[in-house]
């Protein structure tokens, strides 16, 4: 079950205006595609949460795409979020599945929360 926090996020969901200049190309590299996710949630976090700390957002975020609450984010949640952010023509399913694959995909169950968080938040 989501707090009220989450449902904060996801009906903010709903309301944001993004950049589509990043658009889903037919070839990538294992390292862009997280790049690229990476690229995706911070634009959505400028355009949206200017004052917040990254990560808090970044928190905020992966616990509202943690839909069955697991501790894990799988490709169909990051697909699901990708969809309520407006995002979902910036990254194709292939990319997606190399980037969490790329993250250390857990037996085709998802990503631990604090694994995305921690690479997300790393300075580049």
């Amino acid at each position: 079950m989501f707090t009220n926090k989450t449902n904060v996020a996801i009906r903010i969901y709903g309301r944001i205006i993004i950049d589509r200049s990043l658009r889903a190309r037919a070839t990538f590299s294992t390292e862009s595609s997280v790049e690229k996710l990476k690229s995706v949630m911070e634009d959505y976090r400028r355009n949206n949460f200017p004052q917040e700390m990254p990560s808090r957002v970044l928190k905020m975020i992966m616990k509202a795409t943690d839909e069955n609450q697991d501790g894990l984010i799988s490709v169909e949640e990051i697909e699901h979020l990708l969809e309520r952010i407006r995002a979902s023509d910036q990254m194709s399913k292939n990319e997606i599945e190399t980037a969490m694959s790329t993250l250390g995909l857990d037996q085709g169950v998802g990503v631990p929360i604090k694994k995305i968080q921690d690479l997300f938040l790393k300075k580049t």
